[in-house]
């Protein structure tokens, strides 16, 4: 009995983090819908990614809010060293990670890297080149000197991992939302 309940509940915890198994390009439909981000209690919208497609996330004094896209996946945009990123927001990835495509459009590396570690991703294994970025910023939420990968993928999503969520007190996750609570 303690077997099947502890495999029932890790299953539960499991279906209700919102994992993701295998991460996905964005489809077509999704990459010129409006992002919106509102702050609780304020009249007016922010909007950092106004031709770009995230989930909205909300802000007040306690906590960021997010709500699943119709996939099943949360996104944020942050700021990466000055330059704004979409992110699949990815609390089983060891790292914050991009693609060699979103690398060199964000001036994270250069032609030249070497893509010489190997490991572990959800798809398999994969090649990358691991790299510091200098400030990550996520509403409230700003880590600098945080440990990254660029996959010698084109067209891998760009995944906030570990490397930065954990400099978020409590990640909540229910009925569909997300919260990053300080």
């Amino acid at each position: 009995m303690k077997n099947i309940m502890t495999g029932f509940i890790t299953g539960a915890l499991f279906a209700l983090s919102g994992v993701t198994v295998k991460p996905r390009p964005p489809l077509e439909n999704e990459k010129n819908v409006e992002k919106t981000i509102a702050l609780i209690g304020a009249e007016k919208q922010y909007n950092p990614f106004p031709s770009e497609r995230q989930n909205s996330f909300v802000a007040d004094d306690k906590a960021l809010r997010f709500e699943k896209d119709e996939n099943g996946h949360f996104h944020t945009g942050a700021s990466v060293n000055g330059k704004k990123i979409k992110f699949l927001i990815d609390t089983g990835a060891s790292l914050v990670a991009f693609s060699r495509k979103t690398a060199l459009e964000a001036g994270l590396l250069d032609e030249k890297t070497r893509f010489s570690q190997t490991g572990q991703s959800a798809g398999g294994h994969i090649r990358f080149a691991e790299i510091i970025l200098k400030e990550v910023k996520v509403g409230p939420f700003t880590l600098k000197n945080v440990p990254a990968a660029v996959t010698d993928s084109q067209d891998a999503p760009s995944l906030l991992g570990m490397s930065f969520l954990k400099i978020v007190p409590r990640i909540v996750i229910e009925n569909d939302k997300m919260r990053f609570e300080k």
